[in-house]
This record gives structure tokens, C-alpha cells and sequence, in this order.
């Protein structure tokens, strides 16, 4: 797929600062209780986020979302729970690159790291109810359940949906894929 050529993740450890820089934006910017709620407030404080790079047997994997070889559009984590082979993925796009399906991509690329890299047996992620983009984004995970009233945001009370993929589910996702590119090659 062309956005997969376009959009990659790159390491945050040595640029901790541009991902601080833009979390920050992130939070700064009008409405960010709606797409983030409070879930995200202890990992996207500019100050615990030099702090949360390991925690026993979890680690963070703080990640800058790159659009070709220029622009750093975004920010994303994966936050790897080993002993459970469990893996947790969120990402937040800057809002010049949202509409045009590279939170999708985005997400893709997050899940393949997860199971190709990380060896995770299931990812997780959430999302508002309030956020209808971040609904879209979790390309290919299941729907496994919503926290009615999770939050309230503005006076008003908003659900959190739970995405999960597993292991098998994401194999069986990418053998379909490549079946499906086979019969279509002449």
C-alpha cells in the first residue's frame, strides 16, 4: 500500500524532546479532552515522559510518526506488557495530517511492531466515543467492549470502547492479504 511507503515509526529515545514538543502540541491543542479524555494525561505530561521508559515488565516504546524522509507528524507508543505477551498501542496525529487514513496506516504499522518485533500475542488499544476518527483508526482490532460514562469531558459523560487483536486473528488478517495480492498478480 502506498501510505505504509510513506508513513513510518521511528525510535523516540534520541529525540526526546521533538516527542515531548509534539505531545505538547498535542495537549495544547483546542478539544484534546475529547480525543485523549484523562487516560493519556499521566503518559503525555511533558514532565513523566523522560521517566516512563521502562517500568519492570512493562516498557514503553515511544515512537515519532514520520510522513516520507521530511515531516515528523505524530507521536505514538507501545507500551509492552512481557510477562503477559500483551502489547497496549496509542498514537496522536497532528492536526495538518488527519483526514487523509494515515492514523490507519499508523495504526497498521503499530500493530505489525507489536507482533512481528515485540512477539506480543495480543494488542489492545481504546477510544472514545467522543473521537469518531480514533474509532476508524483501529483498523482490523475488534470491537471486545465499551466503559459506558468512562469519562465525563465537558459535562459530559463519554464511553471508551476496547479494541483488542489477537495473535491468530493478525496472521490469519495477513495470510487473507496476501492471498488476495496473489490472485490479483497476472
Amino acid at each position: 500500500m502506498l501510505g505504509s511507503e510513506l508513513v513510518s515509526l521511528t525510535p523516540a529515545s534520541s529525540r526526546r524532546r521533538l516527542y515531548n514538543r509534539i505531545w505538547q502540541r498535542l495537549i495544547d491543542e483546542p478539544g484534546y479532552r475529547s480525543r485523549f479524555g484523562i487516560a493519556l494525561g499521566p503518559v503525555t505530561k511533558a514532565a513523566a515522559l523522560d521517566r516512563l521508559w521502562n517500568r519492570g515488565d512493562v516498557r514503553i516504546h515511544k515512537l515519532l510518526v514520520r510522513l516520507g524522509n521530511a515531516a515528523f507528524i505524530g507521536v505514538a507508543y507501545i507500551e509492552e506488557d512481557r510477562r503477559n505477551g500483551a502489547c497496549f498501542i496509542a498514537m496522536g496525529l497532528l492536526p495538518e495530517f488527519r483526514g487523509r487514513r494515515l492514523g490507519s496506516v499508523t495504526a497498521r504499522l503499530l500493530l505489525r511492531k507489536s507482533f512481528a518485533e515485540l512477539n506480543a500475542r495480543r494488542v489492545e488499544s481504546s477510544a472514545l466515543s467522543s473521537n469518531p476518527a480514533s474509532i476508524t483508526m483501529q483498523d482490523g482490532m475488534i470491537l471486545e467492549g465499551t466503559l459506558k460514562g468512562r469519562f465525563i469531558i465537558d459535562g459530559r459523560e463519554v464511553d471508551e470502547l476496547l479494541f483488542r487483536l489477537l495473535r491468530s486473528e493478525w496472521e490469519s488478517q495477513q495470510q487473507t492479504k496476501t492471498y488476495h495480492l496473489e490472485r490479483s498478480l497476472p
